[in-house]
């Protein structure tokens, strides 16, 4: 019997296959740019975790700065409009960028973020993102340069992994065209990186 309020979910993903690839994903990133600086730009909220890891592996010298920005009305259904709500504290003119997001769908957010920083004359513009869904991409231009694990859409609408501690969970829908990731979840994520 499960604790009240608690779901029954298919674990994809354990904690040890995360951060094994989160290291290969930093290395492979050093190995890029050994002996440059690299400067990581978090997407918010989500990638904050993810990000928190990744910089953990990465061996070169490493800057950052965050970015936030809304794609959602009112509901969980995006809107296709993408907004800034959050921009850079600093310049990344001549800077090794790499934007890292958590999910990678559809690449509307990402499509945007991109035109912005590119902008900006960056020496160097990659993304690196920990889950990649390309079946679901509507720009077909966006590509994660760094992917941790792809997923096809056909996928049970619930996903979770394991931490040492509890269980993660990332909710997500798969038939729909929105993200969610409750709060209960994102609390519970937060383990991960312990």
């Amino acid at each position: 019997m499960r604790p009240h309020g608690q779901e029954h979910l298919r674990i994809l993903l354990r904690s040890s296959a995360v951060q094994k690839r989160v290291r290969e994903m930093g290395l492979q990133i050093s190995k890029d740019f050994k002996g440059q600086r690299v400067h990581l730009i978090g997407v918010l909220k989500g990638a904050a975790i993810f990000l928190s890891d990744l910089i953990r592996h990465i061996r070169v010298d490493v800057s950052l700065d965050f970015m936030a920005v809304s794609s959602y009305g009112k509901g969980s259904h995006t809107s296709g409009q993408v907004r800034l709500v959050k921009d850079l504290d600093t310049s990344i003119e001549g800077l090794n960028v790499i934007v890292v997001e958590d999910i990678l769908d559809t690449g509307l957010t990402l499509g945007y973020l991109l035109r912005v920083l590119q902008q900006r004359k960056p020496k160097s513009l990659r993304i690196a993102a920990l889950l990649d869904k390309p079946e679901r991409r509507i720009k077909k231009d966006v590509k994660a340069d760094y992917v941790g694990f792809r997923f096809p859409t056909n996928l049970s609408s619930d996903m979770a992994w394991t931490t040492p501690s509890a269980t993660a969970t990332l909710r997500m829908s798969a038939c729909s065209h929105s993200r969610r990731i409750d709060e209960a979840a994102r609390r519970r994520l937060s383990i991960y990186s312990a």
